[in-house]
């Protein structure tokens, strides 16, 4: 069961973070007030959320209003300097440097200052001005933003501000005539009537000579009052309350207004004996409560006026509680208080679950949250003329709603592979019974075929056939289908073609590109399939004494490659247009496109009838190539090896399904969560924005593994779960 605090006390301890009060001001001392405004050299207009100090016998900090306005409580007779602090922690001094201004004690006027930059500002017709400063006197410190509303006699809220982060207020342009202020804040409320004339100011100090703490500074005395021309039950508003200690001068008098529940409260009291004294003009009340006796540490409460002191005692109820049940925050709905089985009063929350009940007879009821009931709060004890707090400081954040998808790459998956496929002259070499060409073929038609329910293919074939005609083909490969082929166009469209010409890998990955940018949307896995047989050549910069990347060396052609051909004459510095080793250009042009988010996976299909050193030179390009696409396999060959018509089927299923195995989509929105889990089996898998090792989101409902956490998730048979949590 959750502890509940129960409070009696005249107001709502407050609930907010609150700024502290300066608890060192003399209570002894009579304070005066200032107040002006503070505006730009360049347009003569007022300076908004500007922070103005004040420096002198006692130093203070405001906030200005939207206006340039600002108000300053409690100053100790004495000279001042005022400035006003801007951007840069420049500093403004108002009214102008070298200019005092003086602050005379007074109980209603404040201290004008004059900021000759301000231009004028006249009020509107009929209106006055109403400022202050609000301090919650139970715990002795200042409520910002706190909402202060001008109400009119018809109920009418005429003009409306908020306190600053020192309790202060100002509100201009009000109408002129008899208006009720109200101070709102979670956990205090106080309401006071003013009289508002024209081109004249009204402060309502409610910082009480500085906010002392009611018990820790003192003793404080209290009182309910009635109007003695309504009778019983009624309050009297607007009383002026003056508290005089018997063994102090009259300078030390303390002063409140009853507000509109007829209550009043003057805490921070030396220990003594007082005589307080209740006035109102228009009810006729002029009485003294003599020889009131105030204990350090407590409260002392005083009833009256005397003709009303027979009326009925009644206290009130107010709070704010948590739902329990739906476990959002603090309750809103119906609270009703119950005496036993009877029906006393009910109430709806408002918006931040906060109720009160005015005007209770004293007993102890029953607090029944809900209808039908939900929660009780039980026993609530309701005391004279005071108000009984319930109140629950946090409340339990409701459960997190959790969703979870199992990836199988086998049966839901919704892929897309790029085949580019390298059909040049030594793909007709025998592999076995059949040709590389046939064999890649065959392998092609049986993973399509297999996944055709699931996966989309496009496919580009090189070096282009158009160009066949020539002796040395080295044109850049082509598109044959687009993306969303059947494995039945994808066979077709190998079948009509025949294996000649070089290796132009690097072009024809970089016209791919293109291609694979329009597709990589991130909401699909993407993934491109290379099948090549050898080492790509075809450099045509790096061929021909004057072509960019050779040099005529004494009649010598030097270009920066490795010679692939066995031909006599052919070597490093005098090789053919096509066995020109193309490697770092191939590996740039297949990074480009990993760039865009989407991974190269090679298959080698090597020449067993090669010399060893270029068995060599091949496997260490295809191995480059690997680690450029973002999909190496671990250990020395880093490339899928197809050594014979069966492994190369296998590579190719094997790649299929680290495909499908690691970029993953969801029927899940995976932003604005408050938890993203992703798990092989039971195993869960670290995110990492790197992309190195573990998981990172991709899209708005995608995924995708990379590094070991890829390769676990393609070897082992259980499936990729991710669960997403939000906040109901």
């Amino acid at each position: 069961m959750r502890a509940i605090r129960v409070f009696a006390n005249l107001a709502l301890l407050s609930a907010l973070p609150l700024s502290s009060c300066n608890c060192d001001d003399e209570l002894t001392e009579t304070l005066g007030a200032m107040s002006g405004r503070a505006c730009s050299e360049v347009d003569r207009q007022g300076l908004p959320n500007v922070r103005i100090e004040v420096r002198g016998p006692s130093p203070k900090e405001a906030v200005t209003s939207a206006d340039g306005s600002f108000r300053v409580s409690n100053l100790r007779k004495g000279e001042y300097e005022v400035f006003a602090i801007l951007e840069g922690d420049v500093e403004q001094q108002l009214p102008a440097p070298g200019v005092l201004v003086v602050v005379e004690p007074d109980d209603d006027l404040s201290t004008s200052v004059t900021d000759s930059r301000c231009g004028d500002l006249p009020p509107l017709p009929d209106s006055g001005t109403i400022d202050g400063q609000v301090c919650n006197r139970h715990t002795g410190e200042l409520i910002s933003e706190a909402t202060v509303d001008v109400i009119a006699a018809n109920d009418e809220v005429i003009a409306t501000g908020t306190t600053d982060g020192l309790g202060n207020f100002l509100i201009e342009d009000v109408p002129e005539g008899d208006h009720i202020v109200s101070i709102r804040a979670p956990g205090f409320t106080r309401a006071f009537p003013v009289t508002v004339e024209i081109e004249e100011t009204v402060t309502l100090d409610l910082a009480e000579g500085g906010c002392q703490l009611p018990f820790s500074n003192g003793c404080s005395i209290f009182g309910s009052l009635c109007d003695p021309r309504e009778g019983q039950g009624s309050t009297l508003v607007g009383a002026r309350v003056r508290v005089h200690n018997r063994d102090g001068d009259a300078e030390d008098d303390v002063f409140d207004v009853s507000d509109t529940f007829g209550e009043w409260y003057v805490s921070g009291l030396v220990e003594g004996r007082y005589d307080v004294t209740v006035t109102h003009a228009e009810a006729g009340v002029n009485e003294i409560f003599a020889d009131v006796a105030c204990t350090a540490g407590a409260e002392t409460a005083v009833l009256g006026p005397d003709s009303c002191v027979d009326r009925t005692p009644v206290g009130r109820l107010q709070g704010k509680l948590c739902d329990l049940v739906t476990l959002g925050g603090h309750f809103t709905g119906t609270a009703i208080l119950r005496r036993g089985a009877t029906e006393i009063a009910r109430v709806e929350t408002d918006a931040e679950g906060f109720f009160r009940f005015n005007a209770v007879e004293l007993g102890t009821y029953d607090l029944h949250l809900g209808d039908p009931t939900e929660r009780i709060i039980s026993p609530v004890v309701i005391s004279a003329f005071q108000t009984t707090t319930v109140e629950e400081d946090t409340c339990p954040e409701p459960a997190d709603i959790c969703e979870e998808f199992e990836h199988e790459p086998d049966v839901r998956s919704d892929g897309r592979i790029l085949f580019v496929v390298d059909r040049s002259g030594s793909m007709n070499f025998s592999f076995g019974a059949q040709t590389k060409w046939d064999s890649l073929k065959t392998a092609l038609s049986s993973v399509t075929t297999s996944l055709a329910n699931t996966v989309e293919y496009g496919l580009f074939v090189y070096p282009d056939p158009a160009a066949d005609g020539a002796a040395a083909n080295c044109s850049t490969g082509v598109q044959r289908q687009a993306m969303g082929a059947t494995a039945n166009a994808i066979n077709t469209a190998l079948n009509q073609v025949q294996p000649t010409g070089g290796t132009p890998t690097a072009a024809t990955m970089a016209g791919a590109r293109a291609t694979v940018q329009a597709l990589a949307d991130g909401e699909r896995p993407l993934a491109v399939v290379l099948a090549t047989d050898g080492a790509p050549n075809c450099n045509l910069t790096q061929v021909r004494p004057g072509v960019s990347g050779c040099r005529d060396d004494g009649g010598t052609t030097v270009c920066n490659c490795s010679c692939t051909s066995n031909a006599v004459g052919q070597n490093d510095t005098n090789c053919a247009i096509f066995n020109c080793l193309d490697d770092g250009n191939s590996s740039s042009a297949i990074a480009a496109i990993k760039a865009l988010g989407v991974d190269t996976h090679v298959v080698g299909i090597p020449d067993t009838g090669l010399p060893p050193n270029l068995q060599s030179l091949f496997q260490s390009s295809l191995n480059n190539m690997a680690v450029a696409g973002g999909a190496p396999l671990p250990g020395a060959v880093r490339y899928h090896e197809a050594t014979s018509i069966e492994n190369l089927q296998a590579s190719l299923e094997a790649i299929t399904r680290r495909i499908l195995a690691c970029q993953i989509t969801t029927p899940i929105p995976l932003a604005g969560g408050t938890s993203l889990e992703v798990r092989l089996g039971a195993q869960p898998i670290p995110q990492d924005p790197t992309r190195r090792n573990g998981w990172d989101q991709t899209g708005a409902s995608s995924i995708q593994l990379f590094g070991s956490a890829c390769d676990a998730a393609t070897a082992s048979l259980n499936t990729v779960t991710v669960r997403r949590c939000r906040r109901p």
